[in-house]
């Protein structure tokens, strides 16, 4: 799938956390309308100054180096984010990257994910070994694209998320980096 000319791919800026705020409330909102959105949410909806702060430490651990961050613009808007954080910097395990991979809806389905995976992936193969994320097993949009950079299930956790009534499993999928 081609994306288009108009979309950038780059490195996290510290000026991009405003609009990455304004997309992850967005997200609260969508997760109403579609119980499928791979994200987890709180039950209460945050502040914005919550998620100031805490985008705010994503950008930190980038800034360290303890993360890849990248992010995908359109005409000015950050449409994705997508990042892999060291799951314990400066310990035996500093080698395991966890992902994760949020595109606004209306831009999916583009090219856009597949995009920042593949630069994403390509960065990562200088910082870490091993990859890991988590996916809803329902999530099956998440998954053809693991699929295709080489992820595999490593398990799964039966009942992990109650969502509107109804619990999903959540798998686990890893990559192994060649290096």
């Amino acid at each position: 799938m081609k994306v288009s000319s108009n979309v950038i791919i780059r490195p996290l800026k510290k000026s991009d956390i405003g609009q990455l705020v304004e997309n992850a409330l967005a997200f609260y909102d969508e997760v109403k309308e579609d119980s499928t959105l791979g994200l987890d949410f709180k039950k209460r909806r945050p502040t914005a100054h919550v998620m100031r702060k805490w985008h705010s430490e994503s950008y930190e651990n980038f800034r360290k180096g303890n993360s890849i961050y990248l992010v995908a613009e359109v005409d000015g808007r950050i449409v994705g984010k997508a990042d892999i954080e060291s799951v314990s910097p400066d310990s035996e395990v500093e080698h395991v990257g966890s992902l994760s991979v949020a595109i606004l809806k209306g831009y999916r389905n583009m090219g856009i994910g597949f995009a920042m995976f593949a630069k994403l992936l390509e960065k990562a193969k200088a910082k870490f070994r091993v990859i890991r994320t988590d996916v809803y097993s329902d999530n099956g949009a998440s998954k053809h694209l693991l699929h295709k950079f080489g992820f595999k299930k490593a398990g799964t956790i039966p009942n992990f998320r109650k969502r509107n009534g109804k619990y999903q499993n959540l798998e686990i999928w890893t990559l192994l980096l060649k290096t």
